[in-house]
């Protein structure tokens, strides 16, 4: 989905969290952030209250803004209670640090796609490439992949995620929305 600026939400929850690593470098290629079971089981009961049922089709995910950017956020037991774990690409799009304080609010998930992105593709770790050797890359496969990563996550223009695809890591930005 992608995400306007001028989106508004009718949530009311507010949570003050201090920005942590992910605990896996696994978990860094996905769009989601991690906050403990317990914290994530708190918010699951406050939406399920106001009707908000998750995103997730295989866990207990739901729509957050960390200081005004929207993510998926899933719970995840090696969060502690204090904290919220944020991948190096999410901390550099926000401007984040870690220990840094922010702002954990809910969102309800738009009922339909808010906006068409334009993403752009590259590796994201830069290798002294041999100007002889080019990457090849099927892009009807990777589109399809990324096309799942991204079902039901919400992304910014100018957000980032990594993608591991077919044993190369890309960045992939929103570049334009329409």
């Amino acid at each position: 989905l992608g995400f306007p600026s001028n989106y508004s939400s009718t949530m009311s929850f507010k949570l003050k969290l201090q920005v942590g690593n992910l605990p896996s470098n696994k978990m860094a290629l996905t769009n989601k952030v991690y906050v403990s079971t317990s914290i994530m089981a708190q918010m699951d009961d406050l939406l399920q209250q106001k009707g908000v049922a998750s995103i997730g089709t295989k866990t207990t995910c739901h729509l957050i803004l960390v200081n005004g950017h929207p993510y998926a956020v899933e719970g995840h037991d090696q969060i502690p209670d204090d904290s919220i774990a944020l991948n190096g690409l999410h901390r550099r799009f926000a401007k984040l640090s870690i220990g840094q304080a922010v702002t954990i609010t809910g969102i309800d998930p738009p009922a339909l796609p808010l906006a068409t992105l334009t993403l752009t593709v590259d590796t994201l770790a830069k290798k002294a490439v041999d100007p002889k050797r080019q990457l090849e890359v099927d892009t009807a496969r990777l589109a399809q992949t990324v096309l799942l990563v991204l079902e039901n996550q919400v992304l910014e223009k100018g957000q980032s995620i990594a993608l591991d695809f077919e044993g190369t890591k890309f960045e992939i930005a929103a570049f334009r929305m329409q």
